[in-house]
């Protein structure tokens, strides 16, 4: 296998979509000789991210039989000291981060994804899946990153009433957090709270010391990306051009 090819088996997916499936990630320096592994790769569902300055891998790629999913942006900001605009915590007063530790309690954010919490994502947008197994998806995911008690996953509510108005799961190791996975609920989207998870998915890293948060952000999902990057700061450090094939 090439050094600026890296395969993966993304043996989980079997649980997820009932197929085999392959997560491949190929550098900037790779070149079209060493793509020949990923032709001799025997799974149902196949993932291609390239490096968005390897334009000469992405043209070959297009041209075999692979197909255009989106764009990935991996996005970070130095959080120490970050700031947040009045009229921003105007909202933001109001609400609170509420950490839970079971499943059961991550029963509303279950319950928001068959209100259709996420419609974005490559899986929902595929026409051989669609937002049911999208949703099968995510279940198994968070359900899984609670029971690892490695990740922490917090409801932000109403101060006053506790209504739950969304949600996010951060990742810290040493100095640099993940925010693994936000959104807002549905009866709180287009009403102004969209930043309200990025707000304290930070707080909540400072108080862990870190000094970065990184995320990642489909193109599929433009405004939380300029959520992310107007309101809060956050630059694009790499940009990879996703494609799949169906074998």
């Amino acid at each position: 296998m090439s050094k600026n090819i890296n395969i993966i088996d993304a043996f989980w997916e079997k649980r997820n979509l009932g197929i085999s499936v392959y997560e491949v990630t190929i550098d900037e320096r790779a070149n079209v000789e060493e793509l020949d592994s990923i032709d001799k790769l025997n799974g149902d569902l196949i993932f291609v991210k390239i490096n968005c300055n390897n334009t000469d891998v992405i043209e070959r790629i297009s041209q075999n039989k692979f197909t255009y999913t989106e764009n990935q942006f991996s996005i970070q900001k130095k959080i120490k000291n970050h700031i947040v605009s009045d009229l921003h915590m105007t909202t933001l007063n109001f609400l609170e981060s509420h950490s839970i530790s079971n499943v059961s309690e991550a029963k509303i954010i279950f319950d928001e994804l068959d209100r259709g919490l996420f419609t974005t994502d490559r899986i929902s947008l595929d026409k051989n899946f669609g937002i049911k197994i999208s949703n099968l998806r995510y279940k198994n995911w968070i359900y899984d990153m609670i029971n690892n008690g490695n990740y922490e996953c917090c409801i932000i509510r109403t101060k006053n009433n506790k209504t739950p108005v969304s949600f996010y799961i951060n990742k810290y190791d040493g100095d640099i957090s993940q925010c693994i996975l936000g959104g807002v609920f549905n009866d709180f989207k287009n009403r102004g709270f969209g930043h309200s998870f990025i707000y304290f998915s930070i707080e909540n890293s400072i108080k862990q010391n870190c000094k970065i948060l990184k995320t990642q952000i489909s193109s599929n999902n433009i405004p939380v990306f300029n959520i992310y990057s107007s309101v809060f700061g956050f630059e694009i450090k790499e940009n990879y051009v996703v494609f799949k094939k169906h074998i």
